[in-house]
């Protein structure tokens, strides 16, 4: 957040101290409302205010501080731009200016900023791919205890619901281990359009199970007898919506045969 983001005027040498003081007000109101991304903000814009009125080998340790830290943390343009601001050369720039050194710690706080809230996204993504998977989980439970002890036919309407959630409770897992296999440098855009596909996922998986059970029904893939029962068919069902390549596999193979069985497109 520059200053001018943050309601207070853009400091000179003399005037850095009024508007660090209102930024840091406005941190502790924001900490005492419970808005911890807001107060980070203007912290983080007084300690920029800060390098104001330091003398000249304070600044330049904060200087090196700062090109160190970016050489660990950050890439692409930002690094590019932070070196920029602070080096000629090999070397810091003599003199070095307050408004350089803020300019580049401003850029890194913009990278921080931007990292903690891909962390909230996916904490987020977490629980709601969690809280999903649990009701899945239970609505399959109760359309279980609904059937009793039969065994459901396949393309009965009970035996398709079991087949249809556990679809969709494997794309939900399938979700939840991908966004922790995530890299931690990945894009906030990407990351929100990501989610929404996983979520989309749940229907896709849930289709892709019913394909593959049907497509093993009615004995073009030969994964097992059909007299191995429904319990294969529900583990069949899960991996479908596990892992999608599993199904457009099997819908492949169905298309390249023109609809045949095995046996049928081997004649040809």
């Amino acid at each position: 957040m520059s200053a001018a983001a943050a309601g207070a005027a853009a400091p000179g040498s003399a005037g850095w101290a009024p508007a660090a003081r209102e930024l840091l007000d406005r941190a502790r109101e924001a900490a005492e409302r419970d808005d911890a991304e807001t107060g980070w903000r203007c912290f983080k814009a007084a300690t920029r205010m800060e390098l104001h009125g330091l003398d000249a080998e304070e600044l330049r340790l904060r200087g090196n501080r700062l090109i160190a830290e970016s050489r660990q943390k950050l890439s692409g343009w930002r690094k590019e731009a932070v070196f920029e601001s602070l080096m000629a050369g090999d070397k810091l720039k003599e003199p070095l200016e307050p408004r350089a050194v803020a300019a580049a710690l401003e850029l890194f706080h913009e990278y921080e900023d931007n990292l903690y809230k891909l962390l909230r996204i996916r904490r987020r993504e977490f629980l709601t791919l969690g809280v999903l998977a649990m009701v899945l989980l239970a609505i399959f439970g109760a359309v279980v205890w609904a059937g009793g002890n039969g065994r459901p036919h396949l393309l009965a309407v009970d035996g398709v619901l079991r087949i249809a959630l556990l679809g969709a409770l494997g794309a939900a897992v399938s979700g939840i281990i991908r966004v922790g296999e995530s890299r931690s440098g990945g894009r906030i855009p990407d990351e929100l359009s990501q989610f929404a596909v996983l979520i989309a996922r749940l229907a896709v998986g849930a289709s892709f199970a019913i394909a593959l059970v049907a497509l093993w029904g009615s004995g073009f893939l030969k994964l097992g007898t059909v007299d191995d029962g429904g319990e294969f068919a529900l583990v069949l069902a899960f991996a479908g919506g596990f892992s999608e390549r599993l199904a457009q596999n099997a819908i492949e193979r169905l298309t390249n045969t023109g609809g045949a069985t095995p046996r049928a497109a081997e004649r040809r």
